[in-house]
């Protein structure tokens, strides 16, 4: 990373890291709170089990990405998966979140990965939205959603609606309640995994966040005036040795391929309607 870059980061997070303890409310406080201090771990207990998996479930994104490719914003970045998945195809990248801990992890492993194209601010995603003036060819909004409180969802998907350039495309992706049973097959599958999961060191205080309701999701997208132009669904999968080789990666592909329909991680990409 640039130390241009990192530098304007450092700067950014205490200023907006101020603004956002002044006037947030509990709610986003305690989210702050659960997510710095599981920042450090996070990418360990929760995307790198779920990478196979995860990668099963956002392959037909990349059908589904903007034809012009200049600006990309990720909303609640958090330890910045989806820059992982899409910065380098964009010019330049804009990575948002409210916890300054999970922004410190961000900007290590852009360093580390090469990734010299983004960066970063530390604040709310409605305050950022609301005040940006660019418009992004691609907004990236995935695993963030449900931590809202009901009532700001339409709120925060009509600010992103507004940022969105001509032809740009929102993606998003939330764990969703269902009725459906996890199939037998994919409990079987995830049985070794669940005998040695990977765990938090320190457990926090859980954060207020619960599933969405898929029906509720889906009218919320369109009062904020976004229409769903592809979406998929899928189960968590995960390695069933400490390897995680390529035989793990193509079990869990065949799996999500059969049962991925009925799954209770939902995905969407939504362009203006």
């Amino acid at each position: 990373m640039r130390e241009r870059t990192a530098a304007v980061y450092s700067a950014a997070v205490h200023t907006a890291r101020r603004s956002v303890e002044s006037g947030s409310s509990a709610h986003a406080e305690k989210d702050i709170r659960y997510h710095d201090i599981i920042a450090a771990q996070y990418d360990r207990v929760v995307v790198e089990p779920r990478w196979a998996s995860i990668n099963a479930l956002f392959r037909p994104m990349s059908r589904a990405l903007p034809a012009q490719r200049r600006l990309m914003l990720d909303v609640g970045t958090g330890t910045g998966h989806m820059l992982r998945r899409f910065a380098r195809l964009f010019a330049a990248v804009v990575a948002v979140d409210h916890s300054e801990a999970m922004l410190d992890v961000t900007c290590a492993t852009t360093r580390r990965l090469g990734l010299s194209n983004v960066d970063f601010v530390a604040a709310n995603a409605d305050d950022f939205l609301a005040r940006e003036q660019r418009q992004f060819d691609l907004i990236t909004c995935v695993g963030f959603l449900h931590h809202l409180q009901p009532s700001s969802l339409v709120r925060l998907l009509s600010l992103a609606r507004s940022r969105l350039a001509p032809g740009g495309v929102l993606i998003l992706s939330e764990p969703i309640l269902t009725a459906v049973a996890e199939p037998r097959a994919i409990e079987w599958w995830n049985r070794i995994y669940r005998r040695r999961p990977e765990l938090y060191d320190e457990t926090p205080e859980d954060p207020d966040e619960a599933p969405l309701e898929l029906p509720a999701l889906k009218a919320a997208l369109a009062s904020a005036s976004l229409r769903i132009a592809a979406e998929g669904r899928g189960w968590e999968l995960f390695p069933r040795n400490a390897a995680r080789g390529a035989g793990d990666a193509i079990g869990i592909a065949i799996l999500h391929r059969i049962f991925g329909s009925t799954g209770p991680v939902y995905w969407a990409a939504c362009r203006a309607a």
